[in-house]
């Protein structure tokens, strides 16, 4: 396993570019995966953003700009 430098958050192996984690809490997992999506279509300029879902129960937390505030989330934090 391979853990996020200086967390505890697991990387997925079949994640294609490397951006999905996830973390056992209280006996539920918990996924953080990096999405990106245009924000125009003059520049197209992307927009990167964290999911965070819940995998035993299929619920969605919702999603932050930040890792750091998407862990925060995941955590039982706002």
């Amino acid at each position: 396993m391979k853990y996020l430098k200086g967390t505890d958050w697991i990387r997925h192996k079949c994640a294609p570019h490397g951006g999905a984690y996830y973390k056992i809490i209280d006996g539920i997992r918990v996924d953080i995966s990096r999405k990106e999506s245009y924000t125009s279509r003059n520049n197209n300029s992307y927009k990167k953003c964290y999911k965070v879902l819940l995998q035993k129960e299929n619920g969605y937390l919702g999603q932050r700009n930040t890792f750091k505030d998407a862990v925060k989330l995941a955590e039982g934090g706002k």
